[in-house]
């Protein structure tokens, strides 16, 4: 088994809705750590399980969209 794990760290803030949470119902900043761990059983005709360059282009793009904006905006 082979695996390809890939770790990015980014923050990004949330606020608590629907009680009384006291200053949590402000928008805070939180750290997150995205972890994508790839696995297969056989490796391509190149010796890779993937590119890793896709790999991390397709994280940029999560952290792109969801780093350093409000979580409370997204359904």
């Amino acid at each position: 088994m082979y695996t390809l794990a890939v770790r990015r760290a980014f923050i990004t803030r949330h606020a608590l809705i629907g009680g009384d949470w006291g200053r949590e119902h402000l928008p805070n900043s939180h750290s997150y750590l995205l972890e994508l761990r790839l696995s297969a059983q056989e490796l391509d005709e190149h010796g890779f399980l993937v590119h890793i360059v896709d790999v991390e282009t397709h994280l940029d793009g999560v952290i792109e969209r969801y780093g350093d904006c409000l979580l409370n905006e997204f359904p």
